[in-house]
């Protein structure tokens, strides 16, 4: 007991004398402790805080200079654009190619030779043949030429037949195109083929100096003119 008593004894006496620092110790540490607990590693359950909302409540809360509110610029007022121009556009010149009137080139006609006519185109008329010595028509016009005289086409056309007719002797016939049709026979020479194009006045051959059909009458040619197949006076197209 006595030894029991010798060890208290110190410790009383350290209580006595340093025991409210050591009871002050124990009371900062055992705070600490809890408020770490409470802070630092989080709320009591039922209270739980997202930490990350109040950190981002934190932040708006602090003022950033930068944010500071800017004040508007005066805006520079922009002049109003000058209304566009009223482009004049040229007024739609007429298709001349249109409306320009077609030239069409006069139709020329000529005798097949130099001389006078001797017999003239009778028509549906009788008249007298003194080769043959009766009465019939004379379906074209004789003109008076000499042997070898030149011959030329009635009209511009393209020749289509060049032959012998018999008591016609040679003969050559141009096509002149809306069924107009030449024959000139009493030739002697033929300077053109079929198909050929001949134009008005162009030598088509030499004349023979003798008609056997119409041998009674001076030496000449004969030229007959059809339209669509009708027989008509060469003179009333050369006249014009």
């Amino acid at each position: 007991m006595k030894g029991r008593r010798r060890g208290i004894g110190p410790f009383l006496r350290f209580m006595e004398t340093k025991g409210f620092y050591l009871v002050l110790a124990v009371c900062v540490i055992t705070v600490g402790a809890a408020g770490y607990v409470i802070f630092g590693r989080g709320t009591p359950a039922g209270n739980v805080v997202d930490r990350e909302e109040v950190m981002q409540e934190e932040e708006l809360e602090v003022d950033d200079p930068k944010l500071e509110e800017i004040p508007d610029k005066p805006t520079a007022e922009v002049p109003d654009a000058e209304p566009e121009k009223e482009t004049q556009t040229e007024p739609e010149q007429p298709d001349t190619q249109v409306n320009k009137p077609v030239s069409v080139p006069k139709v020329v006609y000529a005798k097949p030779v130099d001389g006078k006519v001797i017999r003239e185109f009778s028509g549906d008329t009788l008249v007298k043949d003194d080769t043959m010595g009766d009465w019939r028509t004379h379906n074209g016009t004789d003109f008076a030429c000499a042997k070898d005289a030149k011959a030329v086409a009635f009209a511009a056309g393209t020749v289509t037949e060049v032959k012998e007719q018999g008591l016609y002797g040679l003969c050559v016939t141009v096509d002149h195109g809306n069924g107009l049709q030449s024959m000139l026979a009493g030739l002697a020479t033929c300077k053109v083929k079929v198909g050929a194009k001949v134009t008005c006045g162009q030598e088509i051959g030499t004349c023979a100096g003798n008609l056997e059909a119409e041998s009674a009458q001076e030496s000449h040619v004969h030229l007959e003119v059809t339209q669509a197949g009708k027989y008509i006076d060469p003179m009333r197209l050369i006249g014009k």
